[in-house]
């Protein structure tokens, strides 16, 4: 049993619809005729409409006639004022249509995996953004695995469109860009009064020594003084030391999430960077974390000589944290030259905001100290 050739090009109903049709073209009728008789007054080399030249097409050795096949069986072509063919003049030239395709077979298909749709489409928006997190798990896969065993389901196909959109969003956004700030803070937020023993006033900052929960978790101590206004990259530099008679560095681990007051309340929060300090000097460690409006940056000592030590006389000293965001990578983005290339942009310079520094007790109750 052979198959149809028109098959081809339909779903199987509507395939079975065409062939059960019924009839012959007329004798002696031919293709040619039939587009002589009803496309060329309005589709020859002269007239063109919708730029589309039927006799060149007719010409050519293999061209393809799948649009021509489309207009003829949804009915689009002829246009309604003008004469139809016969379901019998169409059927003839849907099959010969059909026929010229030859017997190529579909060939496979796969999808992509969600760690290659969103580096795929970075790299096509000149972004930088990690939003696997919002796919649904790529269960019994890999990372990168986009065989056919990946199933394409309805929350999956949501999730693509979704990530698609904020990354766009992330590129371009509607309402512009974000003015740059400024944030100066030396000050921690409260934390439950079990863990407030292991940091302290030192200094000009904070000295910290390494906290981890009852429930085997780290504690992390939260910055006052800045809460990201608007989603986007940031700049984090602490200026910070290593405080203690040892030669091992301690580690400065850098966090972001919502702020929790106790460990019986936690909250999710991701490691943005690792710092190493062995020096006692201060010096200036340069991080970025990308931080939405709800989030938080926070911090942690780890070191084997302070570990749980109270009002503690090593660790890490920080004096303080100086924040500049939402961070471009240049101005105009590298999103536009990426994907706007050589089109000509006019850019108003990009506003940035001089956030006060972070203000002491003093300042705060409206004192001052002048030195003359």
């Amino acid at each position: 049993m052979t198959r149809d050739p028109l098959t081809r090009f339909l779903p199987v109903w509507l395939s079975i619809a065409i062939v059960s049709d019924g009839g012959a073209a007329a004798p002696g009728d031919t293709p040619h005729r039939f587009f002589e008789r009803y496309c060329l007054d309005c589709h020859d080399e002269d007239s063109k409409k919708g730029a589309f030249d039927l006799e060149a097409w007719l010409a050519g050795d293999g061209a393809n006639g799948t649009l021509i096949f489309e207009n003829l069986i949804t009915a689009k072509m002829p246009p309604t004022d003008e004469p139809h063919p016969s379901p019998e003049e169409r059927r003839m030239v849907l099959g010969w249509l059909a026929g010229r395709e030859g017997t190529g077979t579909a060939g496979s298909y796969r999808r992509l995996s969600r760690h290659e749709f969103v580096r795929s489409v970075n790299d096509l928006l000149g972004t930088d953004l990690d939003l696997t997190h919002r796919f649904p798990d790529d269960r019994g896969t890999n990372d990168f695995d986009s065989s056919l065993r990946i199933q394409l389901g309805q929350e999956m196909l949501a999730s693509y469109f979704a990530v698609a959109d904020e990354l766009l969003e992330h590129a371009f956004p509607v309402d512009g860009f974000p003015a740059e700030g400024n944030w100066v803070t030396s000050k921690i937020k409260d934390s439950h009064e079990t863990y407030r023993i292991y940091h302290r006033p030192f200094l000009e900052g904070t000295l910290f020594s390494w906290t981890r929960a009852n429930n085997g978790n780290s504690y992390s101590f939260f910055f006052d003084g800045f809460e990201p206004p608007a989603e986007g990259r940031y700049e984090l530099t602490f200026e910070a030391a290593k405080i203690g008679d040892f030669e091992e560095d301690v580690t400065l681990q850098v966090h972001a999430g919502k702020y929790y007051f106790a460990d019986d309340r936690p909250q999710p929060q991701r490691l943005v960077d690792v710092v190493s300090l062995g020096s006692q000097d201060p010096g200036s460690h340069t991080v970025q974390a990308f931080l939405r409006p709800d989030e938080n940056v926070s911090v942690h000592c780890y070191s084997p000589h302070n570990f749980r030590t109270e009002n503690p006389q090593t660790g890490i000293y920080i004096k303080q944290l100086h924040v500049r965001g939402p961070i471009l990578d240049g101005w105009p983005p590298g999103s536009f030259a990426r994907v706007f290339g050589d089109l000509p942009l006019e850019a108003s310079p990009r506003p940035s905001i001089d956030r006060p520094a972070f203000q002491s007790n003093l300042h705060k109750v409206g004192g001052s100290v002048t030195v003359s």
